[in-house]
């Protein structure tokens, strides 16, 4: 995140947007560990630093938490008691030089080579036959907030070294442009694996969360750094 800011012009106070509106979703949701208690970019602002420019509202809750989902086929799932949500896209994550899990190919960090990104279509979309602009909710591990706006630029939501920006104003909060983390993610549910952040997806894409719902949506993802990523589809 140090080369990050340096090479696009960010500050601590553009990061800050990430853990806010984590914060704003986790207020929203009684399975939270911030349940009702939003934080502002003051707040996040006198944080102390961990590592800067990582303060402690940048950090992933460790968290004992548990969740289930259930996977059966398409067939099977239409006589069950619950709506289903469809698996409509997967790929695996990558391993070569230039994947880094707490950044995004091309900054140069480790073994990377330092070049401009650009998105490719990636496998989960054309599987599912959609691209990255009919993606309605996005969800990210999140183990630290530096992961979110990486994530958005490696699966082409937005340009290379455009995310900070992106995401300022409330595009990502509630009644925001894109549902990021709607659970509150790492910094405002609770740590887990992602476990939280795929049954946040199907709750979602269900109709059942209530005053944090997002309207009509069709298309959830969880997607992290490596790339590995899933596409849940309304059914």
């Amino acid at each position: 995140m140090q080369k990050y800011f340096q090479k696009y012009g960010y500050t601590s106070r553009d990061l800050g947007a990430i853990s806010v509106s984590a914060r704003a979703w986790a207020n929203l949701n009684p399975n939270a560990y911030f349940y009702g208690r939003p934080l502002t970019i003051d707040e996040y602002m006198d944080a102390p630093y961990v590592v800067e420019p990582i303060r402690t509202h940048d950090c992933g809750l460790p968290s004992n938490a548990a969740y289930c989902f259930i996977m059966t086929s398409a067939e099977r799932a239409r006589d069950l008691k619950q709506k289903p949500v469809l698996v409509a896209g997967l790929q695996g994550p990558l391993y070569n030089k230039e994947v880094f899990i707490f950044g995004r190919p091309g900054l140069g960090v480790g073994l990377q080579d330092e070049f401009d990104w650009k998105a490719p279509h990636w496998p989960v979309f054309k599987m599912a036959g959609i691209t990255v602009k009919d993606v309605d909710l996005f969800y990210e591990i999140g183990s630290f907030s530096v992961c979110v706006p990486f994530s958005l630029e490696l699966f082409g939501f937005c340009e290379d070294g455009e995310a900070l920006r992106w995401v300022q104003d409330g595009r990502i909060e509630p009644g925001g442009e894109l549902g990021v983390n709607t659970n509150g993610g790492s910094h405002g549910e609770a740590f887990s694996g992602g476990s939280g952040h795929i049954v946040e997806a199907v709750r979602q894409l269900r109709g059942e969360c209530g005053s944090r719902q997002f309207p009509d949506a069709e298309f959830g993802m969880f997607g992290n750094p490596d790339a590995g990523a899933i596409l849940l589809r309304r059914s």
